[in-house]
């Protein structure tokens, strides 16, 4: 980015040149790298708001990193020079900025992006859980179109592509083809970020679920009641929209025992069948 800007390394930066050097990385960062794109994108600042809709959000997620350096030169001046915030001999009241600076700043901006992103997800699944008046996980495909063309710049992923992430259910002709939501919250195309070694996607709210649950087993099968006990007094979120846990009695007591069944009484905490049945419960 220093290099595309004309701007020498060796050479500190204004606040504003440092905002642009983080505003191109974050593009870069955020498009993968994919030159032709960036290239566009940064030439066209409406066309960068259309891409990314909450590019000014993003903007003050930046803003408020540099004005977080610049508070703890100020405030802290010793803890600054300890972590290399700061170098001896310079003025904290003065905003200029070093290379290293620019580099631990996107540093911290990338490890935290996933927090700050989550916000985005949460939006969203209340978005499709609004949608979602039958309470059953699923938005009607017209349903989910109709609310792309209204407001959301979201949801207008091809039928095909969803079927191709798993995320659509045609398995009820009555009802229709059907948005499943958890499927769709943890599809690759509502990931932020896709890095060559890592993703920055939404998080999966089964994986706190199966966590307690591990912990609470202690082993990777378990008898039908243990789980139901188990499941019955999860601390974490237990469903979409938030409300008390679902009784557990009937329908789902029996399809537990059912796959229980399958694998010689007990019930394999990692497999298919378990991961579908804690959906629903």
């Amino acid at each position: 980015v220093y290099k595309e800007q004309f701007k020498p390394m060796t050479r500190s930066l204004s606040k504003q040149g440092l905002v642009q050097v983080l505003e191109a990385y974050m593009v870069h960062w955020m498009m993968s790298d994919d030159q032709d794109t960036v290239r566009v994108l940064l030439a066209n600042r409406s066309l960068l708001m259309d891409v990314l809709p909450h590019w000014q959000n993003l903007v003050g997620f930046l803003q408020g990193e540099t004005k977080a350096l610049d508070f703890k030169r100020q405030q802290t001046p010793h803890a600054a020079l300890a972590d290399a915030s700061a170098r001896r001999g310079h003025n904290a009241m003065e905003e200029r900025y070093s290379f290293d600076d620019a580099h631990g700043i996107i540093g911290g901006i990338t490890k935290s992006f996933a927090s700050y992103w989550e916000s985005e997800c949460a939006s969203m699944k209340e978005a499709l859980i609004a949608m979602d008046t039958r309470h059953t996980g699923r938005v009607p495909l017209s349903r989910f179109y109709g609310s792309a063309l209204d407001t959301e710049w979201r949801f207008g992923e091809s039928e095909s592509y969803l079927r191709e992430l798993g995320a659509l259910d045609e398995t009820n002709s009555w009802v229709g083809k059907q948005v499943i939501i958890p499927n769709y919250i943890q599809a690759a195309s509502n990931c932020i970020v896709s890095a060559p070694h890592y993703l920055v996607c939404c998080v999966n709210d089964c994986e706190g679920l199966l966590g307690e649950i591990e912990e609470a087993v202690g082993a990777p099968v378990a008898e039908p009641s243990e789980l139901l006990a188990i499941v019955g007094n999860l601390s974490s979120q237990a469903t979409l929209s938030d409300d008390p846990p679902r009784d557990l009695k009937g329908s789902l007591t029996s399809q537990l025992e059912q796959i229980a069944a399958a694998h010689g009484g007990r019930v394999p905490l990692h497999g298919r069948l378990f991961a579908q049945w804690l959906h629903y419960a």
